[in-house]
């Protein structure tokens, strides 16, 4: 996270009389799955946050049930087919990368879980 940016957010989340009017405080912090500390950033702030889910509902619901383990996906056995509710059986090729014990990009499968931890926290003030 850089300071500047989280300098800035604090700087402009407080509503300032003497403000005559420039702006505008800054009142909920909008996120995606590829920055999860911006809700930190909000909680710290205690500003209200909200996650943008930028791919489809299946990926979401994919990573959803891998982050609580609520079905099998193939961390030991790469060739595990998962069903998960409501979605056709995905193979485990249709499975998102990410997930893949073999993936080359894993600190992006960490950074998209890593908004599962946020999900929990509150989002209004």
């Amino acid at each position: 996270m850089s300071p500047s940016w989280s300098g800035w957010v604090e700087r402009n989340s407080r509503d300032d009389p003497n403000d005559s009017g420039k702006g505008r405080p800054v009142s909920c912090l909008i996120n995606n799955p590829f920055i999860p500390w911006v809700s930190d950033v909000a909680e710290s702030l205690g500003i209200p946050s909200a996650m943008l889910w930028v791919q489809s509902c299946a990926c979401f619901s994919a990573y959803y049930h891998y982050f609580n383990k609520l079905e099998p996906f193939p961390v030991e056995e790469p060739e595990i087919d998962v069903q998960l509710p409501h979605v056709p059986l995905l193979k485990h090729d249709e499975i998102p990368s990410f997930l893949h014990p073999s993936t080359p990009y894993p600190f992006l499968g960490r950074a998209i879980l890593g908004q599962f931890k946020n999900l929990s926290k509150h989002f209004a003030y």
